[in-house]
């Protein structure tokens, strides 16, 4: 199964401007001449089996035929070349429609509905097509499979090196948005900033799928890794006075402060592919890589942003936690320590959308068994039925394996409050690295992921998260 046909399930254009699309009279005319470049290249082809079946050279019809024939293979070949890079340029760029015309800043929005067709933007298909045939020459590439003429000139127009040995995936600002700013496309020293759309939707999908905290926290996402300072305020202790006339008033002063992100560098590890499994394979052997770095990623992510201790590495949610409840018992937890985590948090943050409780799975088994003094369980039995995620207190539980899985001493078992208030910073980028060398004698080449990220609790001082521990 060819390369280029399994990159379109890997998903999602970022960072650019979207341009209008050439016009039909100009799509048309691009495929007039590789019509008529195909054509002269099947003359030249059959002019010369005939002289090589008959084992002789051109009489002079034979030889006038074949000169003009590779003479218009030349021209049209620099013809199309021209209508491709101009088509690459304007989808990169965004600012012409195939006609010269120019889109005026922040014009993006009307340009895509003037060339939606049947509900699709015709200019994000093109597009995603560019960078679709670049990463797929450089995945071929590094296979050292052939590469297609469109998808060298696709890369060439983006700036990319096939034969580099890494790329970088570039993320959009907030996961599953896609950004409408100009952003230069650019080269490094190892391989350009690529923007595949399928890689991007399933390196996302597998993250999340296989990170609970992503699935509930506020991820942002910067364009390099440098220090993120997030400000936080807590006003709380200040409230307004009731004076009399004339009464001077006193001074209330703000307490500030700052939260810091950093980037910690964290790898999928190893994944080889055999040449026949590419070659020979009839499922989808690029998104798969794609999807296997991703839940690697994910996995690891995961691990962090739940338990990280903040000293070197992330801080996870449990550790950014605070003191909720202490359980009674080592071994046990009862519907009324619930309750009273439930109340612990304030009630500015436990009504905000974000809140929740969260749990290892065979915590949550153990939840599920408790009543209130009533002989009710705590867990809503109705949202399980119908399929709903589940819901404690009238809040949903987000299921985290990553989290403590028995209940033990000094454990800390259950989270619950404004779960938004733990942050993700991921720096926008993520690093495809090829080896093949180091995998030769096995006729195998490995590819391996590189991410950066850092988390923390947003605390100001007023604990948005608690934890249950066990005595």
């Amino acid at each position: 199964m060819a390369v280029a046909n399994r990159v379109a399930s890997f998903a999602a254009v970022v960072g650019l401007i979207i341009g209008e699309m050439p016009t039909r009279e100009h799509m048309s005319k691009l495929q007039e001449l590789r019509a008529q470049h195909e054509a002269a290249g099947a003359a030249m082809i059959r002019l010369r089996n005939v002289i090589r079946a008959e084992n002789r050279d051109f009489n002079p019809e034979e030889r006038a035929e074949w000169e003009k024939a590779n003479k218009d293979f030349d021209a049209l070949d620099a013809k199309i070349a021209i209508e491709e890079r101009c088509e690459g340029v304007e989808a990169v760029l965004g600012r012409s429609n195939g006609e010269g015309a120019k889109v005026k800043p922040g014009a993006q929005d009307a340009v895509g509905k003037r060339n939606a067709k049947g509900g699709k933007n015709r200019s994000a298909e093109q597009i995603e097509r560019l960078h679709t045939l670049a990463f797929d020459g450089w995945f071929r590439r590094q296979l050292e499979m052939p590469v297609s003429e469109e998808s060298q000139r696709a890369a060439k127009s983006l700036g990319i090196r096939l034969g580099a040995r890494s790329l970088d995936i570039v993320l959009p600002r907030r996961p599953g948005e896609v950004e409408s700013r100009a952003q230069s496309v650019g080269t490094n020293s190892e391989g350009g900033y690529l923007r595949p759309t399928g890689m991007v939707t399933n390196l996302e999908r597998a993250l999340k799928e296989y990170d609970s905290v992503r699935q509930v926290a506020e991820v942002i996402r910067t364009s390099d890794g440098g220090t993120l300072n997030w400000p936080t305020v807590n006003d709380t202790s200040n409230t307004g006075v009731l004076i009399a006339e004339g009464t001077q008033v006193s001074e209330g002063a703000i307490a500030f402060g700052n939260a810091q992100f950093s980037s910690y560098k964290f790898s999928s590890n190893l994944v080889l592919v055999n040449f026949e499994l590419d070659e020979d394979s009839a499922f989808d052997m690029t998104s798969t890589v794609g999807s296997l770095l991703g839940e690697r990623l994910g996995r690891v992510s995961n691990t962090y942003t739940t338990t990280g201790t903040g000293s070197s590495q992330p801080a996870g949610i449990v550790t950014g936690s605070t003191l909720g409840k202490t359980a009674a018992g080592a071994a046990a937890i009862t519907a009324d320590e619930i309750i009273d985590l439930f109340h612990s948090v304030d009630p500015a943050y436990r009504d905000r959308p974000g809140a929740g409780f969260m749990m290892h799975d065979n915590i949550a088994a153990a939840v599920r068994k408790l009543k209130d003094s009533e002989n009710r369980y705590l867990w809503d039995l109705d949202t399980l039925r119908n399929g709903m995620p589940p819901v404690l207190l009238g809040k949903r539980v987000k299921i985290n394996q990553s989290m403590q899985s028995s209940i033990a001493t000094a454990t800390k078992t259950i989270i619950f409050g404004d779960l938004a208030s733990f942050k993700i910073r991921d720096v926008g980028r993520v690093r495809i690295k090829r080896l093949v060398e180091r995998y030769a004698d096995y006729d195998q080449i490995g590819f391996v992921a590189f991410i950066r990220f850092d988390s923390k609790v947003l605390n100001a001082g007023t604990n948005p998260i608690k934890h249950l521990i066990q005595a």
